[in-house]
């Protein structure tokens, strides 16, 4: 149990994460937790159910707070700062905001502020998420140490280099909105064959997760495990011709490099 205090800048879904992350780990107790948000209804949804501080004040918020986690959307990212303002200096920040890099945060920011870049995605709203720190973080060792017994809460922990974090925000990041539209894919076309719709639905769930467990458990590749269902005339084999005569391994490469530009242009 640390002696530090959260504020959680911005009440969304991802912010709930992180807090039920830091709770389930046990790195922190109820009392030591502040949200701020604008909606009131919201506030007092994370009070009630968390047990947790709440405040519609940035300000407030950051001078009470020892690390603060900013998890509002990119476009109010330059308004909440602002808000918070001087009460900010010296403290350490935790950005999970897409597009908005260390040196912009930077711009943004008074003087003496420690900043760390995390991508997380929404499976970690489950504790399954894949969440990305940043390699040049400036936190001390005892915030970082901190950070990640909050962050091992909400999923699996990767570190990187920023220059790659619009590309971490275009697959991981934007990941699990393609998967989930994959599903819903696979789904309709066990429908389209006779399945019936609330069947078809969890056989494809079910396939889409055995499968990443099986990635998991066995450490083989993709390809590797994609050639053992693979039978020469089979059905696999079929189905896959059809997949690669509509292009769909270079439009899914598209597709992450289209998220990944998006996120490059969202402090622009």
């Amino acid at each position: 149990m640390h002696n530090y205090k959260l504020g959680i800048l911005g009440g969304g879904n991802m912010a709930e994460a992180f807090l039920r992350g830091a709770l389930d780990s046990g790195t922190l107790k109820p009392d030591q937790i502040m949200i701020s948000d604008v909606a009131q209804e919201r506030l007092g949804f994370l009070r009630t159910t968390y047990h947790i501080n709440t405040t519609s004040s940035n300000a407030e918020l950051a001078r009470w707070a020892d690390i603060i986690l900013l998890a509002v959307k990119p476009f109010v990212c330059k308004t909440a700062l602002c808000e918070a303002g001087e009460a900010l200096a010296n403290k350490a920040i935790v950005s999970i905001i897409a597009g908005w890099t260390h040196e912009a945060l930077q711009n943004q920011l008074p003087a003496g502020v420690r900043i760390l870049r995390v991508m997380p995605n929404t499976p970690a709203m489950i504790g399954q998420g894949a969440l990305v720190l940043e390699a040049e973080s400036d936190l001390f060792d005892e915030e970082m140490n901190f950070v990640r017994g909050v962050l091992k809460g909400c999923g699996e922990l990767f570190v990187l280099s920023e220059e790659v974090f619009d590309a971490v925000t275009g697959l991981s990041g934007s990941g699990p909105a393609f998967v989930f539209h994959f599903i819903d894919a696979l789904a309709n076309g066990g429908l389209l064959q006779g399945i019936p719709k609330a069947v078809a639905i969890r056989l494809a769930i079910q396939t889409v997760v055995g499968a990443g467990a099986m990635l998991k458990a066995t450490k083989k590749t993709p390809s590797e495990l994609r050639d053992m269902v693979m039978t020469p005339g089979g059905t696999a084999v079929e189905g896959l011709r059809t997949l690669e005569a509509g292009g769909f391994s270079g439009i899914v490469m598209d597709t992450v490099r289209a998220a990944a530009e998006k996120s490059a242009n969202l402090n622009k």
